[in-house]
């Protein structure tokens, strides 16, 4: 099996990758382009984010069910779990008789026929070698004076259990650390009133961990920093994090997050019966416990959480703002370390397929255990077939497309898209001595003629247009190019046409194309440049555009996407070069004539380096700031293909040597189509049910 998916790229940002699996086990991990050859059959989950299946090292029930009171309950909570992307969890038993515990021994151990729900790893024994004073839920009663008799019951029981939680201050606790280590049990840290010589002792002794960091243990003071800072401090100790609202303020996750890092934390849930089951009473141990907003004791206090991992992990990103390769190492990788389990925790050869597959949010939309399909949300993936030249003729039934047409300057060029291929462009004429109304009204044509196709399904209409654009409420404030003014294309288009009908700027929509089914690297990971054939307008640029001597669009600029402001747009104006040469010579030409006739006219040849001298420079500066992976370069100019990159790969690199390696630059797949496509494709992005209905003002009937 083969899964295509976005994968983190190891430098924080995502790149569309293949993985294939076989007998359980990751086999490939390689780039995955769209329209890559050679894959017979494959789960496409793009544009979801596939992680290492998320590990939870301390799960005390769910879906009503207390693990302590009923050990096999643990079974049925594992097939619950798949849903919410873990595949791997730590049964955990809190202080109770010692009956309690042996019954946990025995179910761990009793693997019900035919199971394949997330995978117990061994029990996490959590008391009852706690502090009296920082006991919590932990029925005090139950609590032990010393550790050494609990170390004699898990040595005996080791292959049941993989990690206890000890109060280090505890009599006989840095003796019995020391044993339980020694045999392969992870010793953590946690329900202590310990100070930070206490703490570090014991993780000199052999515990390797702090259970939910900050909560029940001695807190961080002026002159005693206590278990919680002496585990943050400690440069190998891991820490686990309840990340929600409920136990940890953001600041004290910002803390863990500046003191531990991504390196160190485990997030867990510390999750009870209440855990996905309706609000009630439920329990924990011998408890009674309160579920409503959060998990509470008849006083008020805190007893295990309400909390999943996919929630955990989103607070996380929102606080720390983690990347993807950091949520995939606290949500997982660390867990996984901190057990000593080489299986899990990568999505690197060798390893288990034990992969999650999430969205923008962070929810699971499938789960995928030791190489199968575990738990798939609805409409998550598409199976697809790399075409055959025996193929025979295509279905009658009509597959669901989208129209996407750009506006440029001088032409307009519409095209229909089926989320593969782009279908034969129709061409137009526009210019600055075409009134809107009129090329509006040839473009509605244009669209009639295409919707008039056999055998497809026309569902939404994309427009991508030069200019100031007011993408939702579908109008050109201004369009330098084509001297439009506050013309509302959607509307003007959509009436009477029956379908929905959505407008955006065009170099958005041309970089959307690269990012969906362009070089396979995600937008957080790529700079799209448009190097332009038109006049760029000033207001688009972030610091205005140099726009030359003869006032002209300049050869760089920047335009702000999106709510954080990147850098998106770069422009190298075509227009500027012909101006420039027609000045100089006496002599019209455009940009590709002039690009052709460089090698042996000098004046040809000094403004296409001048031209590709500032680009470059732009370039630099927004790889500096940027930090991107793969520089793709689109826009009309684009179509120079070779002679553009051999131009200016060699000048980027030279401006970057004293500072870092050259980012790969490529040429945009779809070139200067890409905005047809771009178009198309946000088409059926902002009119599906899942955006809400359409974005614009068009009239669609």
């Amino acid at each position: 099996m083969q899964v295509v998916t976005m994968l983190p790229s190891g430098r924080g940002g995502l790149h569309r990758g293949c993985i294939s699996v076989a007998s359980g086990r990751i086999v490939e991990v390689v780039p995955a382009p769209v329209g890559v050859a050679g894959l017979a059959a494959h789960l496409d989950f793009t544009p979801y984010v596939a992680l290492p299946g998320f590990v939870d090292l301390q799960v005390n029930g769910a879906l009503g069910h207390d693990i302590t009171t009923d050990p096999s309950t643990m079974w049925p909570i594992g097939q619950r779990l798949l849903s919410h992307g873990v595949t791997a969890f730590l049964p955990t038993v809190i202080t109770s008789p010692p009956e309690q515990r042996h019954a946990a021994y025995h179910h761990i151990r009793t693997r019900p026929r035919g199971y394949d729900g997330a995978e117990p790893l061994g029990l996490h024994i959590e008391g009852p070698v706690l502090a009296r004073d920082y006991a919590g839920t932990h029925p005090r009663a139950d609590l032990a004076s010393g550790a050494e008799g609990l170390a004699d019951e898990l040595l005996r029981e080791a292959d049941a259990v993989s990690l206890v939680t000890i109060a280090p201050e505890v009599e006989s606790a840095s003796k019995s650390i020391t044993r339980l280590a020694g045999a392969g049990i992870v010793v953590s840290l946690g329900h202590t009133a310990a100070t930070a010589a206490q703490t570090s002792a014991a993780l000199a002794a052999g515990a390797r961990a702090l259970t939910h960091v900050f909560n029940a243990m001695s807190p961080i003071q002026h002159r005693e920093v206590g278990a919680a800072g002496a585990g943050l401090l400690h440069p190998e100790a891991f820490v686990s994090l309840i990340a929600d609202d409920h136990h940890l303020s953001e600041e004290a996750i910002r803390i863990a997050w500046r003191l531990a890092g991504p390196g160190r934390i485990c997030l867990v849930t510390d999750a009870m019966a209440g855990m996905g089951a309706p609000a009630g009473t439920y329990r924990i141990g011998s408890k009674t416990i309160e579920c409503g907003d959060a998990a509470r004791n008849s006083d008020g206090s805190l007893a295990g959480s309400l909390l999943t991992m996919p929630a955990a992990a989103r607070r996380m990103r929102d606080v720390t703002g983690a990347t993807w390769d950091e949520l995939a190492k606290i949500t997982s990788t660390n867990a996984a370390d901190l057990l000593g389990d080489t299986d899990r925790g990568r999505l690197s050869p060798g390893k288990r397929a034990d992969i999650v597959i999430v969205d923008a949010q962070l929810q699971p939309v499938a789960t995928i255990l030791e190489g199968k399909i575990a738990f798939r949300r609805r409409e998550s993936a598409r199976i697809t077939r790399s075409a055959s030249p025996k193929a025979g003729p295509a279905s009658a039934t009509p597959s669901p497309v989208a129209i996407g047409v750009d506006i440029g300057g001088t032409a307009f060029k519409a095209a229909i898209f089926d989320g593969a291929s782009l279908g034969p462009l129709r061409r137009g004429n526009t210019g600055r001595d075409r009134p809107a109304a009129g090329v509006l009204v040839e473009v509605r044509r244009t669209i009639e003629d295409l919707s008039g196709t056999a055998g497809v399904d026309i569902r939404s209409v994309g427009i991508a247009c030069a200019g100031i654009v007011d993408g939702p409420a579908g109008v050109v404030i201004e369009a330098t190019n084509l001297e439009w003014r506050n013309v509302e294309v959607a509307a003007t288009v959509g009436q009477g046409l029956g379908l929905p009908v959505v407008l955006e700027h065009d170099v958005y929509l041309a970089a959307l194309a690269e990012w969906e089914t362009g070089s396979g690297v995600g937008a957080e990971s790529m700079l799209y440049v448009s190097v332009g054939t038109g006049v760029a307008a000033r207001l688009f640029t972030r610091v205005g555009t140099n726009r030359g001597n003869l006032n002209l669009a300049g050869e760089m600029g920047f335009m702000p996407i999106g709510a954080e402001g990147r850098p998106l747009e770069s422009v190298a104006s075509g227009r500027a070069m012909s101006e420039a040469y027609r000045h100089e010579t006496g002599v019209p030409a455009t940009a590709e004539q002039i690009i052709v006739a460089s090698p042996e006219n000098p004046v040809a040849a000094r403004i296409w380096s001048a031209a590709m001298n500032a680009l470059a420079q732009g370039l630099a500066a927004a790889v500096c700031l940027d930090d991107p992976e793969i520089v793709v370069l689109g826009g009309g100019l684009s179509n120079a293909g070779d002679v553009l990159l051999m131009a200016l790969e060699p000048r980027l690199a030279s401006l970057l040597a004293p500072l870092r390696d050259s980012p790969q630059m490529v040429v945009a797949a779809h070139g200067d189509r890409s905005g047809v496509v771009g178009a198309a494709l946000y088409s059926e992005l902002a009119t599906s049910p899942a955006a809400g209905g359409s974005r614009s003002s068009a009239v669609t009937s």
